[in-house]
């Protein structure tokens, strides 16, 4: 409601009330201010976007090196040549064959960090403890009474409470407390998928260099829940809640502070995300607090493609998507700021503190949306520690960039020695298969055609004086392919040593590889040390900041008690990885030594080492039954032991000549059973009489036969050498009729 001030006079002064027309409504005055306010705001919001926008520019230039980088790695893994080397090929005309060893190397890593780090549905790659307490940590074995005040604490039951007893309740609770946390972290990582965004984050490790993962994004879920209302009647109730999310993000839209070498280290990250018309009105409708004039003063220009246009250019290109052009790409480039901000402009967005004042000199954590420099959108920062909401591993790390190397980039000159030595064994085939042909002009010409060699085909003689030899000369190309196949080889090898990912990690058996029981285990722990290195990593950057993210999440916004705690984080990738190749063997082991030594079995857990065995070998632990069916079974087989024992012991002692006779029988029984024992001796003693003289008859059938052979062989040859004798005289005799017949001058 407006209030009416008189002209000419302060609010507050008394007299006798004036006439109406000396009145002023102020009304006026406060849309004027009100509206100028707003125009100022407005102004400064353009501000801030054209601020945001020039920085996120200069940042997109700086990359484009980098991208380029990428972008080869990417033709590399698709098994794509670059320009200039595919016009080098074809200009030799040679064959422009592609290996594709980066692809199998990149899928074998891929695929074994999915199986170390998601192993199964029922396990995840973390866990929660209880953080440890060095302040009571030395009351845990203490009997001392607790007391407080000078007074005893006793428990429910009135019984006077121990230090040692107080400590172990604080502790079971605080483990309550861990557990609870980690099935509400459970539940919310399934519920957004967590598991589909790690596998897309550690792809982008492999073929890139650089997995980055956001969390916490807070997200709304719909719950949908039927309600039996009876008679075959279903209710439904749709509610919505909402919970934190985490998502991988494309080292290609991922823009942090170039002088940071770790993300911890980054001051503010800008962060590309492409909307349809159709999605930008979604988001005004469904965002809360989103500016929804800004979204109409958007969505009534036309998107400037210049951002995006050079690399997603190039990847359509790489993946054979020569039809789309960047000129039909009419998504919007929103842009997401995390980082410091000052609190004027915080106000121009929105979310200033109300009722607080504060210095526009100072700087708050935040995070703002804008589209070509027009803000849409801003946000304080939830994290109580103001991080950025990044996490960032590398395959290879980069000692000047907080991006790393990945496996297409280390054997990138292996994979052109590869792919140079095969091209040179195909070039080669090719060539050897049909010699080089020299043609004379001069001495022949086709009736048709030109001269290339073809079946039947008539050439013209010019110069009969000259050897029609002379018109034609083919000159063989020699074949080089095993020395070509050698040096293929060290190129292959050279690609195992530059990966440190060789065949026996992909689950190949090379020629030069060990086949014993203990080398192949050497080999399979050498050839891990580059997957320990990587899931470490992958521990140690990604898995232990977003779960606290999450932790630090849940104590601040979710309402269930039973999980507000202090925990500590457990990452198990690494030791999934020495439990598949190692830990089975020495669990074994560890099982045969505890049960057969008395003091090691009484020390031993042996339930949880049965749900570890099971754990580590992949078994579903549904298979295994619970604790208390476990000991309730063991007591009803107890008790049956018990009464087994014990009913002999009921049953009336038989008299003396019972027990003779029963004796006697025993004794008839064992006789006949050592009669039977001995039947069955003689039996097969016989049995191996009879096959050993078998094999003597056999041995001396074959000796006999063998001489047999050797005599007849022996007399042809006899009867061979005869006739080779009588053939020689009478070709002798022959020779000398002859002689003396042509001396003598008759004809033979």
């Amino acid at each position: 409601m407006s209030q009416r001030i008189p002209l000419g006079e302060p609010a507050w002064a008394g007299g006798p009330m004036p006439d109406h027309a000396g009145f002023e409504v102020i009304g006026t005055e406060a849309m004027l201010a009100e509206a100028e306010a707003e125009a100022a705001r407005l102004t400064r919001l353009d501000v801030l976007g054209q601020q945001l926008q020039a920085r996120v520019d200069k940042r997109v230039a700086n990359k484009r090196p980098l991208e380029q980088r990428w972008l080869d790695d990417l033709r590399q893994y698709n098994n794509r040549y670059d320009e200039q080397t595919l016009r080098n090929i074809r200009a030799a005309g040679g064959s422009e064959v592609f290996v594709g060893i980066t692809r199998g190397k990149v899928a074998s890593f891929e695929a074994r960090m999915d199986d170390l780090l998601m192993p199964t549905a029922d396990e995840d790659n973390y866990g929660l403890q209880p953080s440890p307490i060095p302040t009571l940590a030395e009351f845990a074995n203490k009997n001392d009474v607790l007391q407080v005040g000078g007074q005893p604490v006793t428990d429910h039951d009135g019984q006077p409470l121990s230090q040692g007893d107080a400590f172990q309740r604080i502790m079971a609770d605080a483990k309550q407390k861990s557990e609870a946390m980690e099935r509400t972290i459970r539940d919310q990582l399934t519920e957004t998928r967590y598991a589909e965004e790690c596998r897309q984050a550690r792809r982008y490790m492999a073929r890139l260099g650089t997995a980055i993962i956001r969390a916490v994004e807070v997200v709304n879920l719909t719950e949908k829940v039927w309600n039996d209302l009876g008679d075959g009647v279903q209710d439904l109730v749709v509610s919505r809640k909402q919970v934190p999310a985490a998502y991988a993000v494309d080292p290609f839209d991922f823009f942090p502070d170039e002088s940071a070498l770790r993300i911890e280290d980054a001051e503010d990250v800008f962060e590309r995300a492409y909307l349809t018309r159709k999605q930008l009105r979604e988001m005004a409708k469904a965002v809360p607090d989103i500016m929804r004039p800004q979204i109409r003063r958007v969505l009534t220009e036309t998107p400037s493609p210049s951002v995006h246009a050079d690399h997603l250019s190039q990847l359509r290109q790489i993946n054979g998507d020569t039809a789309a052009t960047v000129s039909n790409d009419n998504r919007y480039t929103l842009w997401r700021y995390s980082g410091p901000i000052r609190w004027d402009d915080l106000a121009a967005c929105g979310c200033g503190l109300e009722g607080e004042e504060t210095d526009p000199l100072e700087e708050t954590s935040a995070t703002v949306w804008f589209i070509d420099g027009v803000v849409i959108k801003a946000a304080l920062n939830h994290d109580e520690k103001a991080r950025l909401p990044y996490s960032v591993a590398v395959f290879e790390p980069d000692p000047t960039s907080l991006f790393g190397f990945g496996i297409p980039y280390l054997c990138r000159d292996s994979q052109r020695l590869v792919n140079a030595t095969w091209r040179m064994m195909v070039d080669n085939a090719g060539l050897s298969v049909a010699g080089q042909i020299i043609y004379n002009p001069h001495i022949v010409e086709p009736v048709y055609g030109g001269p290339n060699i073809e079946p039947r085909k008539l050439w013209r003689l010019l110069d009969d004086r000259v050897d029609i030899q002379q018109a034609f000369r083919v000159v063989e190309i020699p074949i080089r392919i095993d020395q070509l196949e050698r040096l293929h080889a060290m190129a292959m090898r050279q690609v195992d040593e530059e990966t440190q990912i060789p065949l026996i990690a992909q689950g190949e058996q090379a020629p030069h590889i060990t086949k014993t029981a203990a080398g192949m285990s050497l080999l399979m722990d050498s050839a891990n040390s580059i997957l320990r290195r990587a899931v470490r990593a992958w521990d140690d950057q990604i898995t232990t900041p977003t779960i606290a993210r999450f932790i630090d999440w849940n104590m601040a916004y979710n309402p269930d008690p039973a999980i507000k705690g202090d925990h500590q984080i457990r990452a198990r990738g690494t030791a999934a990885l020495l439990e598949k190749e190692q830990a089975m063997q020495r669990m074994m082991q560890a099982i045969q030594i505890g049960a057969s030594n008395p003091e090691f079995a009484g020390r031993t857990h042996w339930g949880d080492l049965y749900r570890e065995l099971y754990r580590v070998a992949r078994l579903p632990l549904t298979l295994i039954k619970d604790e208390a069916s476990y000991q309730q079974e063991m007591q009803q087989r107890a008790q049956q032991q018990a009464q087994a024992q014990q009913g002999p012991q009921a049953q009336p002692q038989p008299s003396p000549d019972k027990q003779a006779e029963l004796q006697l029988k025993g004794q008839i029984a064992q006789g006949a059973q050592q009669l039977a024992q001995q039947k069955l001796a003689l039996q097969a003693s016989g049995q191996q009489l009879e096959a050993a003289l078998a094999r003597e008859r056999l041995q001396a059938d074959l000796q006999r036969a063998a001489s047999q052979e050797r005599t007849t062989l022996s007399g042809h040859q006899a009867d061979l050498a005869q006739t080779r004798l009588q053939e020689d005289a009478a070709n002798q005799r022959f020779n000398a009729e002859a002689q003396l017949a042509m001396l003598r001058g008759h004809g033979i």
